[in-house]
């Protein structure tokens, strides 16, 4: 229920910054993207001045034993009360009956929050493991109806089922992508040389950079490799996807949220610089290849968007030594984490967390 700790350095992005100053204009504020992309971290750093402005901070952070409509609300009521107590005292009272109206509680936090003194910020993070079309229905309301002091953030690894398309259309929506979360060179060398006090030559930080393509975790877990190091440059001229730093966390954070079908259907299509569905059908022996590149698309889990040169030909291309590796190690085992990442036509195994 409280806001992550950011620890002791950052490093600074103002271009995101200048993206989120959007956010007390829009309906709501999404971060999309693949694990590893520092969205919780932004998100945590970026409220600090609003927390110390006086504006009350509500920070969910969201499991899969949380895809139940009365359980995902008494944790939102909650939150908000401890971020502003004694404004939403209907809320809390409903939150605490026997049974529960989803309908009643957003009534009541619509009501309630519109006599908020201050603005009030509601982060939902993990949304990726709310699957319950009845916590969607609940939260679209709250966001179609909610006053415009509160405002709403969602923190995700894929695309949550909600009506974005009317919310871009209409302007009322910020999105930041993985293509944003991805560090510049700028911030590479601030993050290397900066914070992990490294002290690599601009070429060397340059090619980290390109090898890495600015994927946060991917920098933390090379910059761990290069401590100590007296010839940074030799690792890094040798360093890639098949790191096993890169692989551990690949199937820790990513692979291991997959449905089995899903990682299959990676490892066989891993051997592919380029990705079309026609391509993934011959290599797999099915017919569905089209339909999982987008979902996979949807659910950020494609290291880069389509490029689409005719109807019906979306490619894209990616780096498969390290998903060939991680698969490899992954799909001989079952999913035993806590969250999953949605795919649809997928199925997914979860445990529940402890309170």
């Amino acid at each position: 229920m409280s806001v992550p700790r950011t620890g002791q350095a950052l490093v600074a992005r103002p271009r995101l910054g200048e993206l989120l100053a959007q956010a007390p204009h829009a309906r709501l504020t999404l971060v999309s993207g693949p694990a590893g992309f520092g969205k919780t971290t932004l998100i945590a750093g970026w409220l600090d001045s609003a927390r110390q402005q006086g504006s009350p901070v509500a920070w969910v952070s969201l499991d899969a034993s949380d895809d139940d409509p009365e359980r995902f609300w008494r944790y939102v009521v909650t939150a908000l009360d401890r971020a502003s107590p004694g404004t939403i005292p209907d809320a809390v009272e409903l939150s605490e009956a026997a049974t529960m109206s989803t309908e009643r509680i957003v009534a009541a936090l619509v009501n309630e929050l519109a006599t908020a003194t201050a603005d009030v910020w509601l982060v939902l993070d993990d949304y990726h493991t709310v699957r319950s079309p009845a916590v969607h229905v609940g939260v679209a309301s709250l966001l179609e109806n909610v006053s415009p002091r509160t405002h709403v953030l969602i923190i995700t690894r894929a695309d949550p089922d909600l009506p974005l398309a009317r919310w871009r259309v209409r302007r009322e929506l910020v999105e930041v992508r993985a293509a944003d979360l991805r560090f510049t060179l700028p911030e590479t060398e601030s993050f290397l040389n900066g914070v992990s006090g490294l002290d690599l030559s601009a070429d060397d930080v340059e090619a980290l950079g390109q090898r890495t393509e600015g994927w946060v975790a991917a920098l933390q877990l090379a910059a761990l490799s290069l401590q100590g190091r007296d010839q940074p440059s030799t690792f890094i001229s040798r360093f890639a996807g098949n790191d096993r730093y890169i692989v551990d966390y690949l199937v820790d954070e990513v692979l291991a949220h997959l449905d089995s079908d899903v990682r299959e259907f990676m490892l066989s299509t891993s051997i592919l610089d380029r990705l079309t569905g026609s391509l993934c059908d011959a290599v797999t022996g099915r017919d569905h290849g089209r339909l999982m590149l987008a979902n996979l698309e949807r659910a950020n889990l494609s290291s880069s968007r389509w490029t689409t040169s005719a109807p019906g030909t979306a490619t894209t291309t990616c780096s498969s030594t390290s998903y060939e590796r991680a698969c490899t190690r992954s799909v001989a085992r079952p999913p035993r984490c806590s969250t999953s990442t949605p795919v649809a036509g997928t199925r997914t195994t979860a445990t529940s967390k402890t309170p």
